[in-house]
């Protein structure tokens, strides 16, 4: 199976299985059911190698 369809294939567990089993738990358990929603919240932050700059070192103090 390619690593595209296994990451669908999870997917479609997560959303469609595990999430609609979750419903039950929005009222009684409100709590618990918010922090699932908020950990399956994807953001898009870009990592990498950053704008290309070096930043500037701390100061060195005297003596060291």
């Amino acid at each position: 199976m390619a690593q595209d369809a296994v990451f669908d294939h999870a997917d479609g567990i997560l959303n469609n299985g595990l999430g609609n089993l979750l419903l039950r738990f929005e009222e009684t358990q409100s709590d618990f059911f918010r922090d699932y929603t908020n950990a399956r919240l994807i953001i898009d932050r870009p990592g990498g190698q950053g704008n290309g700059t070096t930043p500037t070192p701390p100061p060195v103090a005297p003596g060291k």
